[in-house]
């Protein structure tokens, strides 16, 4: 994709994810694009910084699919996901098909520690045990699932223990009964367990097969191999990819430690989503949500011809494509612009929508990887993905006008300045982004004909970006932006003399009080401020100390020997003197 664009004359910089900086980094660019990303690789500040840089500053953001994304990327009620013109899963009740689903938990003695301890095996002297948590999250999910769809249980630590066979409708209170037996021990062998489970569902009929492995992922065996604390992943993560080939997905709900790393790989390469559970009580709910997921297919693959549905400036032009071979399914927000559709169920691929100043537009398909591997082949595919990117481009930009943003004291002074007279009537609102994520808006008040301005208090360290946008006379929109940056928070400022204070402490050293610059180092009227101190009783007194330790230090004799001779051994004989023959 980055090659593309850069054919098209656009310039395009790559970086990792943890690479991704501040807003003041983000913008020097005109659009940012995440390829394929989880929810989970973006931290707070990065998520924070998106959202001002896109509502406040007025760039663009495109969101390219996989199998890391979307629903799949765990976007669901989190800020990017409020950002995007697409709900991150697909909620239409005419997908739910009925699924077979094993619920797969570790009962193994770790998951008998609180679920608060990281080390994954100390007995609690409080809270809740993991097991505990398991049993009701498992009776939660058994309650959620429809009356076509099947449902076993499996417990497992180095073997398994079928407590609800797979079946239709089991019944709730021997269910309960049995999952009530949960007890945690012996040690954690996934792999067996995993493949006994899938052997399960291949014996259902059900069009989606599905299975929840709830583990702290504390492994001492993982595929006969030692893999030490947590596990490493590795073969688990070849079974789980065989399985998702085969059709079997898997989802994780972990327990917030362990190998949290390795079971979020595992997870996404089993095509199933994964929940760290940090939050004790959100556990129970997790399984609910994911049993019903379970009954919605995500990842669709096949043959898919796109349909043009929008006038906007990516698509007007898009008279034929090739097929796509697969794509995520979503569901368009009410008020976004959907411009392709795709599959059975009319499912967005290109959908776009204002947020604040910006724009931001998701694709639900790759980026000529796997999925739209002939659209890379396609003489059509540069030209397509130039007019995407640059629709999220900045509104039309100034013509004359600049935002000027200054910071004085604990003031940011934010001025839109511009080299013709503005029309009467034009009020325009600021919109800054505060170094704490935060947003403001600030009316800005007209000072001259060509100049207006508003304040905002500026105690914070960090940046401040400002983006403005006004309506010219011709019905033109025009944004202008600007960085201001407090290197320190407003509290480390000099604060204002106190004479009183300063007095105080003066008088309570011996000093002179207010006094003239050049009589800083007279010391008439000052005390000596050397003082002396006799040491001899403290030597005195060291000596009386050390001296009955002297006496027995020379005292007490151990014979070496003794001490190395091992302990019952026979005693060496002492050698005997020979006289060397004359």
């Amino acid at each position: 994709l980055a090659q593309v664009l850069e054919s098209a004359d656009i310039r395009v910089t790559r970086i990792g994810v943890e690479e991704l900086g501040g807003i003041d980094e983000l913008s020097v660019h005109q659009a940012a694009i995440l390829v394929d990303v989880a929810a989970r690789q973006l931290g707070e500040s990065h998520l924070k910084a998106l959202d001002g840089y896109v509502r406040n500053l007025g760039r663009g953001l495109i969101v390219v699919g996989g199998t890391h994304s979307y629903g799949l990327g765990g976007y669901k009620d989190t800020p990017l996901e409020a950002l995007l013109p697409v709900d991150a899963e697909a909620v239409d009740p005419q997908r739910e098909v009925p699924v077979a689903q094993v619920l797969l938990i570790d009962t193994s003695e770790s998951m008998g520690a609180c679920h608060c301890d990281e080390r994954g095996f100390e007995r609690p002297t409080g809270g809740v045990l993991k097991t505990d948590i398991a049993k009701a999250g498992a009776i939660r999910a058994l309650e959620a699932l429809g009356p076509r769809d099947e449902v076993g249980v499996l417990a497992f630590s180095g073997t398994g223990r079928w407590l609800v066979p797979l079946q239709e409708s089991p019944d709730r209170e021997q269910a309960e009964e049995q999952i009530g037996r949960i007890r945690p021990f012996g040690e954690t062998r996934i792999i067996p367990n995993l493949r006994e489970a899938a052997e399960a569902l291949r014996q259902s009929n059900k069009e989606l097969k599905h299975i929840i492995l709830f583990t702290d992922g504390f492994s001492i065996e993982v595929d006969n191999e030692e893999q030490g604390f947590p596990l490493a992943g590795a073969s688990l993560l070849a079974e789980v990819e065989k399985l998702a080939e085969e059709g079997i997905t898997v989802s994780i709900v972990g327990t917030g430690e362990g190998a949290i790393d390795a079971l979020e790989e595992i997870a996404i390469a089993g095509r199933g989503r994964f929940y760290p559970g940090r939050d004790l009580n959100e556990i129970p709910e997790i399984f609910v949500k994911e049993a019903r997921l379970a009954s919605r297919t995500f990842i669709n693959e096949g043959t898919f011809f796109p349909t043009v549905t929008s006038t906007a400036p990516a698509v007007r032009n898009l008279d034929s494509a090739p097929p796509l071979l697969g794509f995520v399914a979503t569901t368009p927000k009410p008020t976004s612009d959907v411009q392709l559709q795709i599959g059975e169920f009319s499912d967005p691929l290109l959908a776009s929508w204002r947020v604040g100043l910006g724009k931001v537009t998701a694709w639900t398909s790759d980026a000529g990887g796997k999925w739209a591997a002939d659209w890379a082949g396609w003489d059509g595919f540069a030209g397509f993905w130039s007019n995407v990117v640059r629709d999220t481009f900045p509104l039309g930009g100034a013509s004359g006008e600049v935002v000027d943003a200054s910071i004085s004291d604990e003031t940011l002074t934010i001025r839109l300045q511009g080299e013709d007279a503005f029309e009467a009537g034009l009020e325009p609102v600021a919109r800054v982004t505060m170094p704490d994520g935060t947003t403001q808006e600030v009316a800005l008040e007209r000072v001259s004909d060509t100049e207006f301005v508003g304040k905002v208090s500026a105690r914070q360290g960090g940046t401040y970006a400002v983006g403005v946008a006004f309506e010219r006379a011709d019905g033109a929109t025009a944004t202008v932006t600007a960085i201001a940056t407090r290197s320190f928070a407003a509290e480390y400022l000099p604060g204002p003399s106190d004479p009183e204070l300063m007095a105080s402490i003066s008088a309570a050293t011996g000093g002179r009080g207010e006094i003239e610059a050049a009589q800083a180092f007279d010391p008439d009227g000052l005390e000596s401020g050397v003082s002396r101190m006799s040491f001899r009783w403290w030597f005195l007194l060291a000596a009386a100390l050390l001296w009955p330790l002297d006496v027995a230090l020379r005292r007490l004799r151990i014979g070496r020997r003794d001490r190395q001779a091992p302990r019952g051994s026979e005693p060496r004989p002492r050698p005997t003197p020979t006289t060397p023959s004359a």
